[in-house]
């Protein structure tokens, strides 16, 4: 398989990676990553003991210096494996084997006890606190890199993934054409698509939403 190439989220040029870094030669930005154990992490938003305003299911912000906070969590212990078997399991039929797989939005990794195991896997979430350093987070799912990133500006070439899955995203998303754009760029022809979202107008929203919920 050809390896996965980055581009720069800002100008889109393609990226030339560095010892610790990727860098591109057209606006001159640099983006760092860091090695934890076997999992390359590659932080595509720069954040450096800068707020991270990624809007965590309501607005919230969590300072963070990803550099530091990601190597101590992991040297002191804190994480945690959780082994937890998704619910929906529907969801592993036509993953298959040897694809490259985006979880786009991947969160803690609930999903990748699907197909981390059997395919070449990227996670990439804009909220670093949910992906790197909660209790429950992505860092020992089997993914090949955690990349901090937005999904309405993807950091890949066209037609990197044969699958990308995008569950319980989507109804975050204002800029929804946006998004499922980046998508169909970032996948090969003839790839796969598989996103759900919890019904809006399911009894329990409607009631939430008329209380100023959900």
């Amino acid at each position: 398989m050809i390896p996965l190439e980055y581009i720069c989220p800002e100008c889109r040029s393609g990226l030339q990676p560095r010892r610790q870094s990727y860098y591109c030669p057209e606006c001159s930005k640099e983006y760092p990553y860091y090695v934890v154990g076997d999992v390359c992490i590659i932080d595509f938003k720069s954040l450096d003991a800068t707020d991270c305003e990624c809007n965590r299911d309501g607005g919230s912000e969590c300072t963070v210096d990803l550099k530091n906070q990601t190597l101590n969590y992991y040297q002191t212990g804190k994480a945690k494996k959780n082994s937890t078997e998704l619910r929906y399991t529907f969801i592993k039929e036509g993953f298959g084997t040897g694809n490259r797989i985006l979880d786009l939005g991947c969160g803690g990794g609930p999903y990748s006890c699907l197909f981390t195991r059997d395919n070449e896997s990227y996670g990439l979430d804009n909220c670093p606190k949910r992906m790197l350093l909660d209790e429950n987070n992505a860092m020992e799912r089997g993914y090949q890199a955690l990349i901090v990133g937005e999904g309405l500006s993807l950091p890949f070439t066209d037609t990197s993934f044969d699958i990308v899955i995008c569950a319980e995203v989507i109804e975050h998303v204002v800029e929804v054409r946006q998004l499922i754009n980046e998508i169909d760029r970032v996948l090969k022809k003839g790839g796969k698509l598989i996103l759900s979202t919890p019904n809006l107008v399911s009894l329990g929203n409607r009631i939430g939403m008329t209380f100023g919920k959900g």
